[in-house]
């Protein structure tokens, strides 16, 4: 039993955020330079946060961003990253 306890944290944010920059840096490091379009199966919490990385590190490249469709969750990611003004959205 833990008695000297003082603090508890939940870890989902960091590791979610982690993980959606290690895949921004993957696609920095390992894309042919002249990549422009994007696929995202899964639009969850490690989804979306990959897809907040790649658009916060490419924001002076056009990109198509294409979601595969998974009840209304393409919409919410659309209307949540629409201020990226460089990304084009293809719900398939």
């Amino acid at each position: 039993m833990l008695t000297n306890l003082k603090y508890m944290l939940d870890a989902f944010w960091i590791t979610t955020a982690r993980t959606g920059a290690v895949c921004a840096l993957a696609i920095k490091y390992l894309a042919k330079s002249n990549f422009s379009t994007i696929g995202i199966m899964g639009l969850g919490a490690t989804g979306t946060a990959s897809l907040a990385c790649i658009l916060e590190d490419n924001k002076n490249k056009p990109l198509q961003i294409n979601l595969l469709r998974y009840k209304n969750h393409c919409e919410k990611i659309i209307e949540k990253f629409k201020h990226y003004k460089n990304a084009t959205f293809n719900i398939i």
